[in-house]
């Protein structure tokens, strides 16, 4: 294994539900990171000016509080793995389309970012131990060179390994020791979903971050220059959702792409819901990713979920007229595809066709 002593961060601040420790080694240029292929001096200064505003961001994204600790999570049951076995019919929607990626869950997160080529990752979820699963995922991608290094800290003879970097990883108590609870109750579960993430986008063209190197390394590259924000954070939240909205709209910035998965079920569109997609600035340009276990809009082959990609700008309108109580009411408007299992709304084009 990897030595575990190249993966230790610089210090941080002791709040639960945030992304406590920075990682300011390494650069945004580093093959196959961040760095654009130019030139000439313009695009190379532009190039400079990106990296420069999204240090700065982040700089301010760490701020952010995360949202109370619920008082229950859905079903009792900690999501350490996607049970979405269909997201590469996301795929043609985001391919290649750059920007920021916002989303929640777990691998799934960095499978949809490494197809996006996301420039600057938010990564969130309501239940604080899918965001301290993330401290692992960020430390195994920092001691790692390459996907099979990666893969390798969650297998079983590698354990003792992976809890030594947990814990050099991660200073502050608390934060450490819910980080090796999350690590020790999920690695077989991400162990076996990153082996089927192997097999089903190994060699189908889309690849994926376990597969390609130039994905693995584009997504450590992020968190090497500290483009990864990890929060607690609620959809129907008071506070999160709305601080990342506030310093998106200082940097003139909103998400490209944002994964809900199928959160929208087990909630109302609440005021408060309307409010936090309000303040994050959706545009023609942004794509929600959502998914849904409701037979009535069709499953896609071989499981029990619809794929739907929406709009950003079709989202706000849907919620500004104020009618609708929930995205299944709203995807009685969808549009089907030649693909079953998957819809649109708004005006959605394949961003390989554009």
């Amino acid at each position: 294994m990897a030595s575990v002593a190249c993966a230790t961060p610089n210090s941080g601040a002791a709040e639960e539900g945030r992304q406590a420790e920075s990682a300011t080694e390494g650069s945004a240029s580093e093959p196959g990171g961040l760095g654009q292929d130019v030139g000439s001096s313009q695009g190379e200064s532009a190039a400079a000016a990106m990296d420069a505003k999204l240090a700065r961001l982040h700089g301010r994204l760490e701020r952010i509080p995360g949202d109370p600790i619920p008082d229950k999570i859905i079903r009792g049951t900690h999501y350490w793995v996607s049970n979405e076995l269909s997201q590469g019919l996301f795929h043609p929607f985001i391919a290649k389309a750059g920007g920021l990626f916002m989303g929640v869950g777990t691998d799934q997160c960095y499978l949809l970012a490494g197809w996006q080529g996301a420039e600057s990752l938010v990564l969130m979820d309501f239940d604080r131990y899918v965001v301290a699963l993330h401290r692992a995922y960020r430390a195994f991608f920092l001691a790692s060179k390459d996907p099979e290094e990666f893969v390798a800290w969650w297998h079983p003879e590698n354990q003792d390994d992976a809890m030594v970097l947990l814990k050099e990883s991660v200073e502050d108590e608390a934060l450490r020791d819910l980080t090796l609870e999350a690590f020790n109750k999920s690695a077989k579960l991400v162990r076996l979903r990153l082996s089927r993430l192997k097999r089903q986008y190994g060699g189908d063209g889309m690849g994926s971050f376990v597969t390609d190197p130039e994905q693995f390394a584009r997504i450590r590259a992020l968190y090497r220059s500290n483009r990864v924000f990890l929060v607690r954070a609620n959809l129907v939240g008071p506070t999160a959702v709305q601080g990342i909205g506030e310093v998106l709209r200082e940097f003139g910035m909103s998400p490209r792409v944002v994964y809900l998965s199928n959160a929208e079920q087990y909630f109302k569109y609440t005021e408060a819901f309307k409010q936090n997609i309000a303040a994050l600035g959706l545009d023609d340009e942004s794509r929600v990713l959502r998914t849904l276990s409701h037979l009535r809009h069709g499953f896609a082959d071989g499981e029990q979920y619809h794929y739907n990609v929406q709009t950003g700008s079709s989202l706000v309108r849907y919620l500004e007229a104020g009618k609708l109580t929930s995205s299944s009411r709203m995807l009685r408007e969808k549009r089907g595809t030649d693909i079953p299992g998957l819809s649109t709304l708004g005006d959605v084009q394949l961003e390989s066709l554009k």
